[in-house]
């Protein structure tokens, strides 16, 4: 885990350090100024860390186009299909996690109280709870901390989106299905789901606003190339999304890198059944 919170970490300092890189060759480093006036919310958020809750996704249109393609053209992103990808996570579906996979009895004795409201069947957190409780209790405070202080402005489905463009770069089935999960909870049909997965797993992301489109080119840069991410990125999202939203991108497409790794170094066991209903205290479809 501490090699997964460092390529969360490090991918979150380039970000923000951007005065280790010059503007061009001749000239100088400097930061993107980012006000803090502009960052601070108008009220402080109502928060009781370890005990805080995620508001549950909400459904949003799914296409607002944009006039072109935005993102520049990867020939190895198209190399592997939807149809492949999709294989990809039946095999994962079928491969046994490289740990034990703990009880929840014997994981819950380490939660703080009101961190869950009850046994998760989440493969990733009985791994990350069972075997590591002292690094996993602070992220996921840090996560619910993050995912309440920004749930009023960071759409759900665009955040999924772009966990799913981090998936793909890095090659994480688990975490990929768990976008589909995800999308499926936030009121998208398998249709829906199977069409957006398909158009970012293409070349061709017109058909999303132009600020998801450079959200997602930075996600992909931030995955396969961090060194080179660069202060026209940064300003890039600023001027396209706004200062609060671009720096929510930054730390999102962040701490994926957290999450993947994890999931990747232990093959974790793709679910087979939606476990994101629970999470998010959500009823199923045809649920009274």
């Amino acid at each position: 885990l501490l090699m997964a919170y460092s390529n969360f970490q490090d991918r979150l300092l380039i970000s923000l350090q951007t005065r280790f890189i010059p503007m061009c060759d001749a000239g100088p480093a400097h930061w993107i100024e980012f006000p803090a006036s502009d960052l601070l919310p108008a009220a402080p958020p109502q928060l009781s860390p370890p005990s805080t809750s995620i508001p549950p996704p909400a459904k949003t249109s799914l296409f607002q186009p944009a006039p072109k393609n935005l993102a520049p053209d990867d020939p190895d992103w198209t190399a592997v299909s939807y149809d492949d990808l999709q294989i990809r996570l039946e095999n994962q579906r079928q491969r046994q996690t490289r740990l034990p996979i703990p009880d929840w009895s014997d994981i819950a004795k380490h939660l703080p109280p009101g961190l869950f409201h009850g046994p998760s069947n989440i493969v990733w957190y009985r791994i990350v709870f069972g075997y590591a409780p002292e690094l996993a209790t602070p992220y996921e405070i840090f996560m619910r901390t993050a995912g309440a202080e920004t749930a009023a402005d960071y759409d759900r489905i665009f955040g999924q989106s772009l966990f799913w463009i981090t998936t793909r770069a890095i090659g994480c089935p688990y975490c990929m299905g768990h976008c589909e999960m995800n999308w499926e909870v936030a009121g998208l049909t398998p249709d829906e789901i199977a069409q957006r997965s398909r158009v970012l797993s293409s070349n061709d992301w017109s058909s999303f606003p132009a600020g998801e489109q450079l959200a997602f080119a930075f996600a992909r840069k931030l995955a396969k190339s961090p060194g080179s991410i660069a202060p026209a990125d940064l300003e890039g999202l600023r001027l396209a999304l706004g200062v609060r939203q671009a720096l929510t991108v930054m730390l999102h497409a962040s701490r994926h890198h957290y999450m993947t790794r994890i999931s990747n170094g232990f093959q974790l066991t793709l679910e087979r059944e939606n476990v994101f209903y629970d999470f998010w205290n959500v009823k199923r479809p045809g649920e009274a």
